[in-house]
């Protein structure tokens, strides 16, 4: 069994005799056959070719990962095979942009939501946790959620930057004016700042402890939320950067990512001129 992980670039897989090779940018990578010249045995069988994934239970590997390509597929040329591969009946297929860009995109159906254990913690109280998201967007940024506390921040179509408080039955909204490209959230024991400003303080609620023990964090909008609700603000746009701590995040890291999101390419074209 073999995986071969690569980046931006031209894939072809040809037949070769009793061989396949698979080359990258026109350079081979990969050569598979069940004939070897170091012996006289003739051997016989099949091989299984798989196309952004693999054809093994992730459960039996040693090392967890999630396979699956992230990618766009403009033209193919597989072993010059005619007949239709057989495919995922819950695939769907993404739009090829015809320029791209570093970054997350999210066409406004779909979130990404992590389970804060899984994420970088606080160091110190003092500095407590910060998320940084740089980009282009509209809709739900991001939302925390935790048995009885509910936070959400989204920009409107007017750019106004809203944030949304439940605690219990209690709500609150507060309208921030704001430039979207670049915004900071930093979560202490019992506040929330944005970008420097207090926008929660709750003597009652230890958000540190609540990060350690497990909260959701979702990006793109809020778990739990019906996709065709009128409620519903689902983020579009590009994050070209989302930090935890200084560190990158890897949506393809998260419990649950939407297949409509790509984790790692943007439409070069801004998301607020897309269709």
């Amino acid at each position: 069994m073999f995986f071969l992980c690569v980046g931006d670039g031209q894939l072809e897989l040809r037949s070769e005799g009793t061989f396949v090779v698979l080359e990258v940018n026109k350079r081979p990578a990969l050569v598979v056959g069940v004939e070897s010249d170091q012996t006289e045995a003739v051997l016989t069988g099949k091989i299984r070719l798989a196309l952004g994934g693999m054809l093994v239970d992730k459960k039996k590997l040693l090392h967890q990962f999630k396979p699956e390509l992230d990618a766009c597929i403009r033209t193919g040329n597989w072993l010059n095979l005619s007949t239709p591969w057989d495919t995922d009946p819950d695939w769907e297929s993404r739009p090829c942009f015809p320029e791209i860009k570093k970054g997350s995109y999210f066409p406004g159906t779909g979130i990404a939501v992590f389970n804060t254990t899984d994420l970088p913690g606080a160091e110190t109280e003092e500095k407590g946790i910060t998320i940084e998201v740089n980009g282009s967007w509209q809709g739900t940024l991001l939302s925390l959620q935790s048995p009885g506390f509910e936070f959400i921040l989204s920009e409107k179509k007017n750019k106004d930057l809203t944030m949304e408080l439940k605690e219990g039955s209690e709500s609150g909204n507060t309208a921030l004016s704001s430039e979207i490209t670049k915004l900071t959230l930093t979560i202490l024991e019992h506040s929330l700042l944005l970008d420097g400003k207090s926008v929660l303080k709750d003597e009652t609620i230890d958000f540190l402890s609540t990060w350690r023990e497990g909260m959701l964090l979702a990006f793109g909008g809020v778990p739990g939320e019906v996709k065709e609700s009128e409620s519903s603000n689902h983020l579009q746009g590009c994050l070209e950067k989302i930090l935890i701590q200084g560190q990158d995040i890897d949506l393809d890291q998260a419990s649950f990512k939407h297949s409509s999101i790509s984790s790692h390419s943007c439409p070069a074209k801004a998301s607020n001129h897309l269709p």
